[in-house]
């Protein structure tokens, strides 16, 4: 009997959950009423907090890990000089003062990272949370991984049977029947949030 339960266990695989820092980040951030008088985005640091413990008690997982941006450089801007060229603009006209935000939510995802001593917060010099997440799923077959993310730039990963998305908005897993086909979409219609051209429009 001892022998059929270390062989269950053995065969058990490894529940990892990938958060997709940043995602989470924006879209708390945008998910709260804009309010001047909070110059220290309590409200959305609340609103941080309550998602992270939310994801915890309903996957309950092995391990965890945040995935986050690097600061120092994206390989794809060696690549293609524009790539995310529309950003700039695009948060001088928000109503949110980036210049005093991501000082204080550094600060405050340090925090996070200090006090979280059971989940790992994964950053890459010039990766993005996307190549970590990637890397991961492809390098780690013998985990059952779930990603909370509501980013379609992952459908390609449906591919690999060790890979599950979230939604945490609808609360259901997203379902990609032909992540080849999400893939190739991708590419030949391109990313207007990533300042990607379609092929028909590119000159490089």
């Amino acid at each position: 009997m001892i022998e059929d339960y270390i062989d269950e266990q053995k065969t058990t695989k490894e529940k990892v959950l990938l958060v997709d820092l940043h995602n989470l980040s924006m879209r708390h951030l945008f998910a709260q009423i804009p309010d001047p008088t909070d110059i220290s985005y309590s409200e959305y640091k609340v609103g941080m907090l309550m998602s992270i413990r939310k994801l915890a008690r309903t996957f309950k997982p092995d391990r965890i890990i945040f995935c986050r941006e690097s600061h120092d450089g994206n390989w794809r801007k060696s690549i293609y000089e524009n790539y995310k060229g529309n950003r700039a603009a695009a948060r001088e006209s928000s109503v949110i003062d980036f210049n005093s935000f991501f000082p204080i939510n550094e600060k405050f995802i340090a925090g996070l990272e200090k006090c979280m001593k059971n989940s790992q917060f994964l950053t890459v010099p010039h990766l993005e949370a996307d190549d970590l997440i990637a890397l991961t799923v492809m390098n780690e077959p013998d985990w059952d991984i779930t990603l909370v993310s509501t980013d379609k730039d992952f459908y390609q990963l449906h591919s690999y049977k060790n890979f599950h998305q979230w939604d945490p908005i609808k609360e259901e897993y997203i379902q990609v029947l032909n992540p080849d086909a999400a893939l190739m979409e991708k590419i030949v219609l391109g990313d207007r949030s990533d300042n990607i051209p379609s092929l028909k429009k590119r000159s490089w």
